[in-house]
């Protein structure tokens, strides 16, 4: 007899002992029912609240909006039929004939102006509304077609068909609900409807197929499991107790899990971004050249090679390829030789313990994070920098990065859609600490931003034939911003910005970018900003990581998206199996 593996032999033990806890036991699978694992929680499936992984694309089954992007960063119309500009600061959005809400009461232009007059109200406490209400004045009604609503800009806005994405929430349910949110049946008017169990840690929707387009043999429910143990979720899928786990498995777990005949791995290219983020109020990452230099002393093939098992493609900005807005950018090179030139220019000079500069970085709890966070110290430290790793809790990690609490960062931004998220991300006015630092290194830090473009205060775009007419009008507008934050009023600002990165020619590119009518001038500007941020480095491009779910023999038809959507799982049938 010959004697199995190690690896197989101890993920069948590790089956062996979550069957006996009864995290995989369970009656004669429903075979219209299948059991997705995933790793965390849902918090809100409200589109207005749905913000994090797991709730957004949950919420997108449920809920559907005026429009939808593809993983291309593409919109096309979904609840629209049509939308038109009246003015180029009203735009006329048509609703197709006959929506309708799971409950089965109608969808109409009220419903729309509902959403959004929520999202702009503070008092509703959505963290998308200072992005909405830097774009939209107003959302109405037409006085005489209930199919019809018209969104008042407040400038130019070339991302409005993006901007339309959210799901519409029923006004019928929620206008006179405590704080306008949901207390009892979650109810929208996707593909998919809530029913049974939805508390977060187990959400079970079922198929809306009113016109009897989907495919025999494909589920007519999907249960969504909340499993925060990467392994625990992977030997779900073994024991019988899931059909899916979704993402966020670790090179290790997967290839164990594929070492028995109770799993396969299906991995497509992924065009989520992770990246490493520099605090530039830091006195000494405030310098480009130190900067530069943690970057150069990266050597990132062998960090995707050793923390993601290869699944991942090396990053040269934000957008991957296929997507409209994206330029070619150079690679920043592995060169640890001209980092320690650059750290020595820069007066960091290594002491008699070798260390240059000491630096934390911190990270979540996540096991493949902390893992990354460790390599990351490990190559630094050959340069001279001493690195600290620090990993905290999910929400306190969110928190301290978006209050500016940190010096180095690992995050992962999942969909890199619109590229106006250059301008969420790096833009001077969405800067996270807004209050003047007159200690800051930076010129830029020590100006109160409170609703005002600091950039625009620049000599370097004085004589710029277009940048020069943006300074002038960002002055006019940050004046009347500070007069009126004297009295409590900030403005519609956001605050995304976490490393404090103020450039005056990519404030005015970002701009420029977003108020332009058409894709080529748009895409002209973003290419200007992405050069100048890879110059600038304020974040380090890392990788584009895989998808890479874990699925039971049986399931078969699953094609990944580059975006991690569950929509996928509508197509997903069962196969058979050879006995083995």
């Amino acid at each position: 007899m010959v004697p199995m593996p190690i690896a197989r032999v101890c993920v069948r033990a590790l089956v062996g002992l979550v069957v006996a806890l009864g995290l995989g036991c369970r009656p004669a699978r429903d075979p219209d029912q299948w059991v997705v694992a995933v790793d965390a929680p849902v918090k809100d499936l409200d589109p207005r609240l749905a913000v994090d992984g797991p709730s957004a694309r949950l919420s997108r089954l449920v809920f559907s909006g005026l429009t939808q992007v593809d993983e291309h960063g593409t919109p096309a119309l979904d609840l629209a039929a049509l939308i038109t500009l009246e003015t180029a600061l009203v735009a006329r959005v048509h609703l197709r004939p006959n929506l309708r809400f799971h409950d089965g009461q109608p969808l109409t232009a009220a419903d729309v102006a509902f959403t959004y007059t929520t999202v702009l109200d503070p008092a509703f406490g959505t963290p998308i509304g200072s992005e909405f209400r830097k774009r939209l004045a107003a959302v109405v009604v037409d006085g005489v077609d209930a199919l019809v609503v018209r969104f008042v800009l407040r400038k130019p806005l070339a991302t409005l068909w993006t901007d339309l994405v959210v799901g519409i929430a029923p006004a019928h349910l929620l206008r006179h609900a405590a704080k306008q949110r949901f207390a009892g049946p979650v109810i929208g008017s996707g593909p998919w409807r809530v029913f049974g169990v939805a508390n977060g840690e187990r959400v079970e929707v079922e198929r809306v197929d009113l016109d009897g387009t989907a495919a025999a043999g494909t589920p007519k429910r999907l249960v969504f499991r909340a499993i925060a143990d990467e392994g625990a979720r992977a030997l779900a899928v073994l024991a019988g107790g899931a059909d899916v786990a979704w993402s966020g498995l670790s090179p290790a777990v997967l290839r164990g899990a594929q070492a028995t005949a109770d799993a396969r791995v299906i991995a497509a290219d992924g065009i989520a971004f992770t990246y490493l983020g520099f605090n530039l109020r830091h006195p000494q990452l405030h310098d480009p050249r130190v900067r530069r230099a943690l970057a150069l002393a990266l050597d990132r093939q062998t960090l995707i090679a050793a923390v993601l098992g290869g699944r991942a493609r090396l990053a040269d900005g934000l957008f991957a390829p296929g997507h409209w807005a994206r330029v070619g950018l150079p690679l920043v090179p592995y060169d640890p030789h001209t980092a320690g030139q650059l750290l020595d220019q820069a007066g960091l000079v290594a002491g008699p313990d070798g260390v240059r500069l000491q630096i934390d970085i911190k990270v979540s709890t996540s096991r493949m994070r902390r893992q990354l966070a460790r390599a990351l110290a490990d190559q630094w430290r050959a340069i001279g920098v001493q690195a600290q790793v620090r990993p905290f809790e999910l929400s306190t990690f969110l928190a301290d990065v978006r209050a500016g609490r940190f010096e180095v960062f690992v995050l992962q931004l999942p969909e890199p859609f619109e590229p106006d998220q250059l301008a969420w991300m790096l833009h001077s006015q969405n800067a996270a600490v807004k209050a003047a630092d007159l200690a800051a290194p930076s010129p830029y830090a020590q100006m109160d931003r409170r609703g005002i473009a600091v950039t625009a205060w620049d000599a370097a775009l004085d004589g710029d034939p277009v940048c020069a007419d943006w300074q002038k009008r960002k002055r006019i507008e940050g004046l009347w911003a500070f007069s009126l934050a004297a009295i409590g009023n900030v403005g519609a600002t956001g605050s995304a910005n976490r490393t404090g990165y103020a450039q005056p020619w990519v404030d005015c590119w970002l701009d420029l970018g977003a108020a332009a009518s058409d894709r080529p001038t748009r895409k002209g500007w973003y290419a200007k900003a992405q050069h100048q941020i890879a110059l600038d480095l304020p974040i380090v491009p890392l990788w584009w990581e895989d998808m890479a779910v874990l699925v039971a023999p049986t399931v078969d038809g699953l094609q990944l998206p580059a975006d991690g959507r569950y929509s996928v799982l509508g197509a997903i049938r069962h196969r058979a199996v050879s006995p083995p």
